[in-house]
């Protein structure tokens, strides 16, 4: 009907209906037939219903209004602000995509209206929180760093100061919050807010960092500052850290970093340096990272003849610790540029690969072996009908199986938990699931090809993804987290990450144990 030659006579009249719902397609109408950046309604009708009963009609007015640049669209939002009941998060959410383009003029108007003190109310803490303009930025303050509230209660401000376009604003009030907080948090808070850039330009903001980093040395937290602000004065503890704990996520991120930070001469120092233990626990520090600079490195090492024996070794082995290190170990054993006595150490070390086919190829540079049993196995049919023993099949789950899987507790938390296997899968399902894994891959278990901005590949499985974090999770059940402005791309890949072949390396009753301990794994 609004279409109609006289169809405003129509919206009008469904404007002033009692059904709440007849007045919200009245307004959807009348936007419709209106013309863009024009007031969809009459400064009377908007008045009318920016103080309708019905939120949702309220928050229709909101949306209404939204890009509209006339002074009286700021008015209106100012007056349904202030009808925001502070539990409403959906007419919350309606202001904020109603001010778009326009908070400092929206939210000006409200302040206006707010009266001296515009975050006594849920009301006023929410809109604070909300806001997208500079000039809530010392509110925005004042609620973070509230002593009279639980810190738990304020951390959603801290994180409000990331939306914030107000730069400079923002940053001169994080540093007045650290000014007058003594509490750890506090200061760990601003700084996680604060820009890179600033804290390099701020001496309160430098000694406060420095205090943390002394604090936190060795941890996750220590490497989570030092990849945010980058302090080059970290470059010799970075490097004990690798020294200390090359196996572990720390040591491996101390490597990284360094050589983020253009820190390679020192690692060489290392390498190169008379102490044989330094020199390895480097080389296996630099073992997962998969950069072109990590494996430039490893490769270098690995291939100098005249290095020591146990150097090369380490070297060889680590090359193949990432997935484009997998790719240049099997170039550097097709170009024949491995020597004999180094061979078995690359193919052992992509042993770990979980692209079946990156073993078989690397196995073929090594002498034939025969495989445990040498025989073929018989029909998924026939291996059903053999009983096996629940006790050695745990055996051989501990000894294969639990590097990825958890039964009741016990083993490595990465593929899917198997502690109820048997009431989901019988035993058919088991052998095709262990003899094709990538038939079925379970949801939340698949596997993605990572590159980053630094030329590394990763592959693992997803364990939380935001708009700034990434956090993969590997075999073992070990972790690794990201920060999304570091990838160049995502990929899922069409294979399970579950090591294809897997029965090739047992026996036949090895086999046969292991199914029946899995069926025997049902709900309690």
């Amino acid at each position: 009907l609004s279409k109609l030659p006289n169809g405003h006579n129509y919206v009008s009249a469904a404007l002033k209906d009692a059904n709440a719902d007849l007045r919200i397609t009245a307004i959807r109408a009348a936007r419709q037939i209106t013309a863009k950046g024009v007031l969809p309604l009459t400064v009377e009708q908007l008045n009318l219903l920016a103080s309708d009963s019905e939120p949702q009609v309220r928050r229709e007015v909101a949306l209404a209004i939204r890009h509209i640049t006339d002074d009286l669209a700021a008015d209106i939002w100012a007056q349904l602000a202030n009808r925001y009941d502070g539990q409403d998060r959906w007419y919350l959410e309606a202001l904020g995509v109603s001010a778009d383009g326009q908070w400092d003029k929206f939210f000006g108007t409200w302040l206006k209206l707010a009266g001296p003190n515009p975050t006594a109310s849920a009301k006023g803490k929410d809109l604070v929180w909300r806001a997208r303009t500079a000039a809530s930025v010392p509110l925005l303050a004042s609620l973070a760093g509230d002593k009279n509230v639980a810190l738990k209660d304020r951390l959603r401000y801290f994180r409000a100061f990331d939306f914030n376009p107000g730069a400079t604003e923002k940053s001169t009030a994080l540093l007045e919050l650290m000014k007058t907080n003594t509490d750890t948090e506090i200061t760990k808070l601003c700084l996680r807010h604060l820009d890179p850039g600033f804290v390099k330009t701020s001496p309160l903001a430098q000694q406060n960092l420095q205090k943390l980093l002394d604090a936190s040395y060795g941890t996750g937290e220590y490497m989570d500052l030092v990849q945010r602000f980058e302090p080059a004065s970290e470059a010799k503890r970075l490097l004990q850290l690798a020294l200390d704990k090359p196996m572990q996520r720390e040591g491996r991120d101390a490597a990284r970093q360094l050589l983020k930070q253009e820190q390679t001469p020192l690692l060489w120092a290392t390498i190169n340096g008379k102490d044989a233990a330094k020199a390895q626990n480097t080389l296996i520090a630099l073992r997962g990272i998969g950069s072109k600079q990590s494996l430039d490195i490893l490769k270098t090492v690995a291939l100098d003849p005249k290095r020591p024996k146990a150097i090369r070794t380490e070297a060889t082995r680590a090359l193949g610790g990432s997935m484009d290190g997998e790719d240049l170990v099997l170039d550097l054993l097709q170009q024949g540029k491995i020597a004999n006595d180094y061979k078995a150490v690359a193919v052992q070390g992509v042993s770990g690969a979980w692209r079946k086919n990156v073993k078989i190829q690397a196995a073929k540079y090594l002498d034939a072996a025969p495989t445990k049993t040498g025989k073929k196995l018989p029909p998924v049919s026939e291996l059903m009908a053999l009983t096996g023993n629940v006790a050695n099949g745990k055996t051989v789950f501990a000894n294969y199986c639990a590097i990825c899987h958890q039964v009741n507790g016990e083993g490595s938390d990465f593929g899917p938990k198997l502690s109820e296997i048997g009431s989901k899968l019988g035993k058919d399902g088991q052998y095709m699931a262990i003899f094709y894994p990538s038939a079925g891959v379970s949801f939340g278990y698949e596997g993605y090809e990572v590159k980053f901005k630094d030329g590394s590949t990763t592959v693992g499985i997803v364990a939380s993804k935001t708009e700034t974090d990434l956090l993969l999770k590997f075999p073992g059940g070990t972790t690794q987290s990201y920060k999304m402005s570091q990838v160049v791309s995502m990929k899922k890949l069409d294979e399970s990450l579950m090591t294809a072949g897997l029965h090739e390396s047992m026996s036949q009753q090895e086999l046969v144990d292991l199914i029946e301990y899995l069926s025997s794994l049902k709900r309690k």
